[in-house]
């Protein structure tokens, strides 16, 4: 009988192919969201940038340890078929579950590391990316907010955030 990965080792090894692929993808994500007009487009425009953020934090040597694990996760969650608000459900809009997720990963970083190390791997204006992380996060969070829950959850990325909160006495 062959053995399946747990959930975790499941999202690290689809990260790992989808780097090795990353510029096939990048493509297919700006084809994807090419002609897309339709709601929240300031944001859903931004998918792209927010992927090469990801792939580059994972590069990053100044990142480490679960860090690195919920930029791993969080690009995972990017490629999954089967995430919050797939995109074969809900097109170009469905990349906004993702962005959420990877704007939550951003902030904890920030957060650890400054804003400086997210600001070099942003391939875009730093006002941006400034107003992804504040006034377009609190948009998303009103949206996803009863979702967040789930999201965290299926990225995997909720056990980390349990982990670091009770690293630092929260």
């Amino acid at each position: 009988m062959e053995e399946v990965p747990d959930h975790r080792e499941y999202l690290k090894m689809k990260a790992e192919k989808l780097l090795k692929d990353r510029k096939i993808f990048l493509d297919k994500l700006k084809q994807d969201i090419m002609d897309y007009t339709g709601r929240k487009y300031h944001i859903v425009k931004k998918a792209p940038l927010v992927f090469k953020t990801l792939v580059c934090l994972l590069e990053s040597e100044l990142i480490n340890g679960n860090y690195k694990v919920m930029v791993r996760y969080a690009i995972a969650y990017f490629i999954q078929a089967l995430d919050e608000y797939p995109e074969s459900k809900y097109g170009p809009e469905g990349f906004l579950d993702d962005i959420y997720l990877s704007v939550i990963v951003f902030k904890e970083i920030v957060e650890e590391y400054g804003f400086g190390e997210v600001e070099r791997c942003w391939d875009g204006d730093a006002e941006d990316l400034k107003k992804l992380l504040k006034k377009e996060f609190n948009d998303l969070e009103i949206e996803f907010g009863a979702s967040k829950e789930r999201i965290l959850i299926r990225s995997g990325i909720k056990y980390l955030l349990e982990l670091h909160g009770e690293s630092n006495g929260k």
